[in-house]
């Protein structure tokens, strides 16, 4: 079993760590971006717009930036276990005036994830280092903004923790990497976690080779696909792609991925349009595998890659163990943001047909030449990807 080292990234794009760009798919620039059409498989005119303003921690060390569900842009500044942290919010469909939020409470850690509770509850994962991932909650004010660990969830863990979900009763989820077991708050909305899986390769059997109860969670969503099963969880990392109630019945599960061993590469991204659900699969060869699994059907497609990507293929070495690079943003429209495995070159690609054809919008605007996808991330707001 392989317990590589993910990046995480989270919900935008970062063009290097002294500027920040906007991408605005069919219209407009300017510092504040404008929605564009983008429903259907329309053409799509790409645009890049660099902000400016940005806080110093930003530009001096680099961010990880996370669209929110309320309306905002977050930042993290990526100074790592020898600085504070700093964390920062601005409008995202106006992304022109940053408010510091770090005020008390976090550690001198490393931040790494955010994610928000239905009622809007901001949540960050820290780590100290291996052995470490403290989930930190923030009271909501800007003028004395205090971060607090939630309860129940002790920070002990192999790994980090690489996404939160939510499901429609306002109830969050995580999985702590390596273990496999799957995390939720007591009540909707609360701040207190409790495990609520243990070990989910040992209920599907599903695991790494030669380790099929074993392995670690890397992707984590949980979606109502209107079959009449309700919320279901969406879940991959060290093993097969597993769709399981969310009480964790075997006998719910559907397993897609599958070797007969369940493992074939790690798992790192799950995204869905209305239509297709996307998933890569990561080999240690770097020859790296798209998969769509068609909705309607529940028919599951390989797109493998190529050795050198053709116009408008799959890219064969998207940044290894670099964890949720594809972002849907309507319609049949998807973003990818990834880096080659060995740093080059930069990946940014968008598809409009659920993912069979990938084409390159690095060079549509002024991208800073900086830009090295060392902390490139995926995410949208309306239609708008920073």
């Amino acid at each position: 079993m392989m317990h590589p080292s993910l990046t995480v990234v989270r919900h935008a794009i970062v063009c290097s760590v002294a500027s920040l760009c906007v991408l605005i798919l069919g219209c407009g620039s300017g510092a504040t971006p404008s929605a564009a059409t983008t429903s259907g498989t329309g053409s799509l005119t790409p645009t890049w717009t660099q902000l400016t303003g940005l806080p110093a921690a930003m530009t001096a060390n680099g961010a990880i930036l996370t669209s929110g569900s309320d309306g905002y842009l977050y930042s993290e500044a990526h100074i790592g276990a020898s600085g504070a942290i700093n964390v920062f919010r601005t409008l995202a469909s106006s992304p022109t005036t940053w408010t510091d939020l770090s005020g008390t409470g976090l550690p001198i850690a490393a931040p790494l994830t955010i994610g928000l509770t239905p009622n809007g509850t901001v949540l960050l994962n820290t780590s100290t280092g291996p052995g470490n991932a403290d989930v930190y909650s923030w009271n909501g004010s800007t003028t004395s903004p205090l971060w607090s660990k939630v309860t129940g969830w002790n920070g002990v863990s192999s790994n980090t923790i690489y996404s939160f979900a939510n499901d429609s009763a306002g109830y969050t989820y995580f999985s702590p990497a390596w273990s496999g077991d799957i995390w939720r708050n007591d009540t909707p909305n609360s701040l207190h976690f409790t495990k609520v899986i243990s070990n989910l390769y040992a209920i599907t059997g599903g695991g790494a080779t030669g380790h099929a109860t074993t392995g670690g969670l890397y992707a984590l969503q949980i979606w109502n696909l209107g079959d009449g099963k309700g919320d279901m969880i969406w879940t991959c990392g060290e093993g097969e792609l597993d769709n399981i109630a969310l009480t964790g019945s075997a006998a719910s599960n559907t397993a897609y991925l599958t070797t007969a061993k369940g493992y074939t590469g790690n798992c790192t991204t799950i995204e869905k349009s209305a239509t297709t659900i996307l998933s890569i699969r990561v080999a240690n060869t770097a020859l790296d595998t798209l998969n769509s699994i068609n909705i309607a059907t529940r028919t599951a497609t390989v797109h493998p890659s190529t050795a050198v990507r053709s116009a408008t293929s799959f890219p064969n070495n998207t940044g290894i163990f670099e964890a949720g690079v594809i972002h849907w943003m309507a319609g049949t429209n998807f973003i990818l943001s990834a880096y080659a495995n060995g740093g080059a070159p930069t990946y940014l690609l968008l598809s409009q047909d659920d993912g069979t054809t990938w084409t390159d919008i690095t060079a549509s605007g002024a991208i800073n030449s900086t830009c090295t996808g060392a902390n490139l991330s995926v995410g949208s707001v309306v239609t708008s990807h920073y």
